[in-house]
């Protein structure tokens, strides 16, 4: 079982060019998709980044290392946020767009729209959650629902924003190892953060450890 933290690089973000988007879904043209999306990341000086999956726009965080890469990607992330030496508008700063891919040999979960880094929160929340009934999971939306089966092991069901039952079968997770998957992508989160540092220093001068925190952990 894994939980690894993926960033989004959506790609209009990042294009100095028209490119025409391709025909179809991701899941009809990945490589036309694929082209498309390397090809507007690099109006940007972004090239040799590799998506998750063929297609895709979300990026490992372990993967993003070149100083290129963080600087457009905070650049971009933080183009709405005023900061001077003196004060910052922390409360416009949002965790960087992504969230966690639940992985294991036989399921994919992908972090769905408006997820985020901030969200291992709700990964660490479902390892003790022990309450009757169903409740939210948020990864975006659609979401997943998840419930307590007892003391070492929860379940998980996709759904979608109408609480209509989608293709997935429910999961049922051993508490113990969703908490390793966890351990193991705070691991990453915290080395990530120490990599974009210095970036969030140049660019938010004022209360860029605030800001820090809620870019990678959703922190305030």
């Amino acid at each position: 079982m894994k939980l690894i933290p993926v960033v989004e690089f959506e790609p209009a973000t990042y294009q100095k060019h028209k490119h025409i988007s391709p025909a179809g879904t991701i899941d009809e043209n990945r490589d036309e998709w694929a082209a498309y999306w390397k090809a507007s990341l690099a109006d940007s000086g972004i090239e040799g980044l590799e998506p998750y999956a063929p297609g895709s726009w979300l990026v490992r965080v372990e993967a993003i290392h070149q100083p290129i890469v963080i600087e457009q990607l905070l650049k971009r992330h933080l183009a709405h946020v005023e900061s001077t030496p003196d004060a910052t508008t922390v409360d416009y700063v949002q965790a960087l767009s992504g969230g966690y891919v639940f992985e294991t040999d036989e399921t994919i979960i992908y972090p769905q729209c408006c997820g985020d880094l901030g969200d291992i929160h709700e990964w660490k929340k479902a390892v003790s959650f022990s309450n009757e009934g169903e409740e939210m999971l948020w990864i975006g939306h659609p979401w997943l629902m998840m419930k307590s089966i007892d003391d070492t092991s929860i379940q998980i069901r996709e759904t979608d924003e109408y609480d209509e039952l989608a293709m997935l079968e429910p999961i049922t997770l051993q508490r113990t190892l969703l908490q390793t998957a966890i351990d193991v992508a705070e691991a990453e989160l915290a080395h990530f953060h120490q990599r974009i540092a210095p970036v969030v220093r140049e660019l938010v001068p004022h209360e860029h450890e605030i800001v820090l925190d809620v870019l990678v952990y959703g922190n305030r």
